[in-house]
């Protein structure tokens, strides 16, 4: 009988396994990451944020949504500066924001998901669209535009 390709547990638990330690220190250096920067977030972003990863001075923070995400983008600036004048922080040196996907992926198509828009918001949402420059996310927003409700008749 063979011994099988991979390590019994009680190598890695081993003071000299490397590759646990390695994933441990990582680990433990991520907690401490993700306690410093939130201490830096604005308080309604804290709970919605974590910090995924730190590789060559790149920050990548997870937001528990699209809309917090945004709103985490928009407070990216002063974050890298705030990061800048903190001894701890100061090797980093750009911070990129991702939407953690969600836990239950849906079984239902993202077309069927999204409810339909009232008049008046798909109104605004057309009128944001046609501000802007980005032919690509012009066409997303007023295809999100042309998602209105059927009102019932008067």
């Amino acid at each position: 009988m063979t011994t099988p390709p991979f390590k019994k547990i009680a190598g890695y638990l081993q003071a000299q396994g490397q590759e646990l330690q390695f994933v441990l220190a990582k680990a433990k250096k991520l907690a401490e990451l993700n306690q410093q920067i939130a201490l830096l977030l604005d308080p309604p972003l804290r709970e919605y944020c974590q910090v995924a990863n730190l590789e060559r001075g790149r920050l990548v923070i997870l937001a528990a949504n699209g809309s917090i995400a945004t709103q985490l983008h928009f407070r990216l600036p002063d974050l890298l500066k705030r990061c800048q004048q903190d001894p701890a922080l100061q090797s980093i040196r750009e911070i990129h924001c991702k939407v953690r996907l969600s836990q239950m992926p849906s079984t239902q198509p993202a077309d069927e998901m999204m409810k339909p828009l009232s008049p008046d918001t798909a109104e605004a949402v057309k009128e944001i669209a046609q501000s802007l420059d980005d032919p690509r996310l012009k066409a997303i927003m007023e295809k999100i535009a042309s998602r209105v409700a059927k009102l019932p008749p008067k």
